[in-house]
């Protein structure tokens, strides 16, 4: 069993209440699980009761299902859970390379080709002359 289970995955429909009481039941109870997706994915109303109930052992908490979130939820009282703003990725570093990965991107345009990290180029027709 994990002495952590630490969420990065996509929200939507497909993963809403991915982290439910059932879920939780599975975790030992001094585990501590770490919300670093979407809230949608985990039922806080499930984890405020697991952390009630000392079976779970910590929670933190970087995405909320709204934002801001509503403070007067029992998980944001609860000694066992931390919060962070929702910018869990904005350090030093991956700042710096954001920007990079901007100026790699520009360079493959003018020079004719199509970014690595373009999500949409089947929508996008070739340019013969990126700066013309």
């Amino acid at each position: 069993m994990s002495d952590y289970v630490s969420l990065h995955i996509f929200g939507g429909a497909e993963n809403a209440g991915l982290i439910n009481a059932e879920k939780l039941k599975l975790m030992k109870p001094t585990a501590c699980l770490l919300n670093l997706a979407r809230g949608e994915v985990v039922d806080l109303d499930a984890v405020a009761a697991a952390l009630e109930a000392g079976t779970l052992g910590g929670v933190g908490i970087d995405a909320y299902v709204s934002e801001p979130p509503n403070a007067s939820h029992p998980v944001f009282h609860h000694p066992r859970a931390v919060f962070m703003p929702h910018s869990g990725a904005d350090t030093k570093e991956s700042v710096e390379n954001m920007g990079l990965m901007v100026i790699e991107d520009i360079e493959a345009l003018l020079a004719g080709q199509m970014p690595a990290r373009c999500l949409n180029a089947s929508d996008l027709a070739p340019v013969a002359d990126p700066v013309g």
